[in-house]
C-alpha cells in the first residue's frame, strides 16, 4: 500500500512538504520517506527507497489517492 500525503505546513527542517507512506505486506513494515515536491522523479525516488528498505519487490501496489500518484510514479522525465 502506498500513499502520498501533503503538503504539510510548515515544511520540515530540510524543506520537505510531502511524505510517501509505504506499507509492506511481506515484512509488515511501514516506511515513510520525505519528498521535497511533487516532481515525478522525486516521487519515484522516494518510492524506490521504500522498496529497497523493505527488501522485497511488490507484486501489487495499492493506493487510495487515485490516478495522480500512478501518473507521478509512471511519468517519464
Amino acid at each position: 500500500m502506498i500513499d502520498l500525503e501533503g503538503p504539510s505546513n510548515p515544511a520540515d527542517k530540510d524543506g520537505c512538504k510531502y511524505t510517501v507512506t509505504y506499507i509492506c505486506c511481506f515484512c509488515y513494515g511501514i516506511f515513510i520517506e520525505p519528498v521535497f515536491c511533487l516532481k515525478a522523479s522525486d516521487v519515484r525516488r522516494a518510492f524506490a527507497r521504500c522498496i529497497m528498505r523493505s527488501g522485497t519487490l511488490p507484486l501489487l501496489v495499492l493506493s487510495d489517492t487515485g490516478p495522480e500518484l500512478t501518473n507521478l510514479l509512471m511519468a517519464e522525465d
